[in-house]
């Protein structure tokens, strides 16, 4: 008797499991070599408040993506919300970027599984008990030796409650999301960069327990080619990092913008890889040397 009723529990828990995931997540769509779908960190909502989807991709091994300014090479992925009257969304965040090679080329991306937010707000309040339908048409730019285009429409449907739930499973990558993404340098951090069109030097500040840290600059817009080493070298107080100007700048860039890695995190905040940098451009003329 303690056997059936053990096997009737442990069905009845995959049952509810497996329709909080169906809830959490839309069905998996496979396109070439990359699988996506729709995810929530919510099992439910409250058809007042704010909330959070997401977009889940996976890329097989040896396949890439693009980040929100790719570099020399590539698209970024898109996304075409449906939506009922009534729901609006904000921006899409893409995940922090890493260096990827479209075949010998360099650029600005993200392998393996990653996760795209963006965050929903309701105008007027939705009924209860009643079902949120989003849509999302979405497409991206696959490359490893090759190129191929994907494309996927994606549904995901929440009810709605009195009182929102969260799913353990994805409120969790959600907050990891989150937790990852760039920051802003403290206010007394002094950073300068300077320009002669050919060559921007990105100089920050040095501090004591500094030895030979490992940098990278990951540019917005089309001031600075990925596909080119980015020189390291102390000075006067600073490590300058040297970056090449891009034939596609329009050359009337004022700032110099973009998210800078330090490998291992910043001396504050070791578990903050990323600062979000936006400074004046300068003239090579303009400094001392």
């Amino acid at each position: 008797m303690r056997k059936i009723f053990s096997l009737v529990f442990c069905c009845f828990s995959s049952i509810l499991l497996c329709l909080s995931l169906e809830s959490a997540q839309g069905r998996i769509q496979k396109y070439g070599p990359v699988k996506v779908s729709l995810v929530s960190e919510n099992i439910s909502i409250d058809g007042s408040s704010k909330f959070w989807l997401g977009l889940w991709m996976q890329k097989e091994k040896g396949w890439h993506t693009y980040w929100s300014d790719p570099g020399d090479v590539g698209v970024p992925p898109t996304i075409e919300w449906v939506l009922p009257d009534g729901i609006n969304h904000e921006k899409l965040v893409f995940p922090v970027p890493e260096k990827v090679l479209m075949g010998k080329v360099e650029a600005n991306g993200h392998r393996g599984k990653n996760l795209f937010l963006c965050e929903f707000s309701c105008e007027k309040k939705i009924p209860l008990n009643s079902m949120l339908k989003v849509e999302a048409k979405v497409s991206w730019l696959a490359c490893s030796r090759t190129c191929q285009p994907g494309y996927a429409d994606l549904t995901l449907n929440l009810p709605v409650v009195d009182k929102a739930e969260y799913d353990p499973f994805w409120r969790a990558r959600f907050e990891l999301f989150r937790n990852s993404q760039p920051v802003l340098p403290p206010m007394d951090w002094a950073a300068f960069a300077y320009t002669n069109s050919k060559v921007i030097r990105l100089l920050v500040p040095v501090n004591s327990n500094d030895e030979s840290p490992n940098f990278y600059f990951f540019g917005k817009g089309n001031l600075i080619r990925s596909n080119a080493p980015q020189k390291i070298l102390k000075t006067k107080g600073f490590w300058e990092i040297q970056l090449q100007g891009s034939p596609w700048s329009s050359g009337k860039e004022k700032n110099l913008s973009g998210l800078l890695y330090r490998q291992g995190g910043w001396d504050e905040n070791k578990n903050k890889s990323y600062y979000q940098i936006d400074l004046p451009l300068k003239s090579y003329s303009s400094t001392s040397d």
